[in-house]
């Protein structure tokens, strides 16, 4: 079987481009770091990675993911970029519970990444400040609040000084799901948007 690569990342400078390729199908990743400029790949690489990618606000840092002994996405790792490639990494978020994966993703402004931990239905979601090199994930949406039903999407918004968290969820009515507002000081207080009200059928859709 040949080598199978997953997912291509640019910075939002186009300089660099991330990449990860199984060389062996079992879905055991490495991952790469390719110089547009210069069109060579950097020299360093980190093995035993998943194929989830993001990079940080200002194109330094990359977040990846990595698997438990079931294959399972069960961490999220950062690292820092130079010309060289990826750097030494640090873990950010780790899940313990096997009936759950982690999955990220980032917010439309590309200001924070997502962390979503979910088994079926039942999800939790976790944030890092995707500006700060050191930043924190901390827990947004807590699974553990909600029943299992519960399925929600959020992403982040800003304007000036203002900025905030849209909530798609169905916390009130598993049948249907409302568009909430929570600011960035009080991300707890849901705000009902009265005006946006989806069936669950346009779930799949969202």
């Amino acid at each position: 079987r040949p080598p199978r690569s997953t997912l291509f990342p640019y910075t939002t400078l186009f300089r660099s481009l991330a990449y990860t390729i199984d060389f062996s199908g079992g879905e055991d990743h490495t991952l790469y770091v390719k110089d547009l400029v210069t069109k060579q790949r950097c020299t360093r690489s980190i093995e035993h990675t998943m194929f989830n990618l993001e990079w940080s606000a200002d194109s330094t840092q990359l977040y990846f993911d990595k698997f438990d002994s079931a294959k399972r996405p069960f961490q999220i790792w950062r690292t820092t970029v130079d010309e060289h490639g990826p750097g030494e990494a640090s873990k950010l978020l780790e899940e313990p519970d096997g009936t759950f994966e982690l999955h990220m993703h980032k917010t439309s402004d590309g200001q924070h990444i997502v962390v979503e931990s979910k088994s079926g239905a039942a999800a939790g979601q976790f944030v890092v400040d995707a500006t700060e090199a050191h930043g924190e994930a901390h827990a947004l949406i807590d699974r553990s609040a909600f029943d299992d039903e519960h399925m929600c999407s959020i992403d982040h918004w800003q304007r000036g000084a203002h900025a905030g968290w849209f909530i798609l969820s169905n916390k009130d009515d598993q049948a249907n799901f409302a568009l909430y507002f929570a600011s960035a000081a009080s991300p707890a207080d849901w705000r009902d948007r009265k005006s946006t009200r989806l069936n669950s059928s346009h779930w799949n859709n969202l």
